[in-house]
């Protein structure tokens, strides 16, 4: 059964860190892959989302499945790049869930949710 969590106070424009724990993995059982999918509407196709980071246990600029979990529990941390969450609406409710796929090939999404966007006060990058 997935965990419905909210994440709110995401600015709109920033690189954004999205650190997440996995528990009660089954036994015997590893992630393998992971997904962070944000979209307007559920529905909608991945290739439509926001944006969507994938990541394996090799670190990327998406981020990286940090603890496989063959202990029950498992670690990762996604990136949001800045140009992926510039186009945000303000205080709008994105669908958004942690997919994973599993070390038998199986797909399970442990978190669902709605992620809110802030606007930032701050035009300056250099």
């Amino acid at each position: 059964m997935a965990k419905n969590q909210d994440i709110r106070g995401v600015v709109a424009g920033d690189d954004v860190r999205v650190n997440v724990t996995i528990t009660s993995i089954s036994t015997g059982l590893t992630i393998s892959k992971a997904w962070l999918t944000v979209k307007s509407n559920p529905s909608d196709a991945d290739a439509s989302a926001l944006v969507q980071a994938a990541i394996t246990n090799s670190a990327t600029s998406a981020g990286q499945i940090t603890d496989t979990g063959a202990d029950g529990t498992g670690g990762m941390y996604f990136v949001l790049a800045n140009t992926a969450t510039d186009d945000a609406d303000e205080d709008y409710g994105y669908s958004y869930d942690v997919q994973l796929k599993m070390s038998d090939g199986s797909l399970y999404t442990p978190l669902v949710g709605r992620m809110f966007f802030t606007q930032s006060v701050t035009d300056a990058t250099s």
